[in-house]
């Protein structure tokens, strides 16, 4: 009898090992970031870490490169913003949906973890292969998957379209 359920449940765990990892819902579980540079320093009051030099933000398939990432909490500890600055400061990530590599650089990268936001500023591009968008200023919406662009003094935004 004890044998029988513990075969079950074996194959179970076995089963659910060997789903691939999009198919495991991620929001029960979030994934952590991590953060490498040559310099760090953490406010604890104000809840701020600036990193310099060589930045490499990553959580699960998302990289975020940079010369400069600021990270901002709130009082809970919770990552409210993070800021990247660089020449230019680049994103990677995979989507989890078609399984594409999504690619994004821009003089400003900020990204909003509790909205699932990236907004590029400062000379813009967004690979989502195989269309590339450009711009003074995207917006790229990760539960959506939706990227916008937003007017700008500062130039005008194009969209290359691929044929399929």
């Amino acid at each position: 009898m004890i044998w029988k359920h513990f075969k079950t449940i074996l194959f179970s765990l076995l089963f659910l090992y060997s789903l691939p990892s999009s198919a495991i819902p991620r929001g029960s579980l979030p994934l952590p970031i991590q953060i490498h540079s040559d310099t760090a320093s953490f406010d604890s009051r104000a809840g701020v870490a600036v990193h310099r030099g060589s930045v490499l933000l990553s959580q699960g398939d998302h990289r975020l490169f940079a010369d400069e990432l600021l990270v901002k909490r709130d009082n809970r500890g919770k990552i409210q913003l993070v800021t990247a600055k660089g020449r230019p400061a680049r994103y990677t990530g995979l989507d989890p949906k078609d399984h594409t590599i999504l690619v994004g650089q821009a003089g400003r990268i900020l990204y909003q973890p509790e909205k699932r936001l990236l907004v590029l500023e400062d000379h813009a591009e967004f690979k989502h292969p195989p269309h590339v968008f450009q711009g003074p200023h995207l917006q790229y919406d990760f539960a959506k998957r939706v990227l916008t662009s937003a007017p700008s003094p500062n130039g005008r935004s194009v969209l290359i379209l691929q044929p399929r």
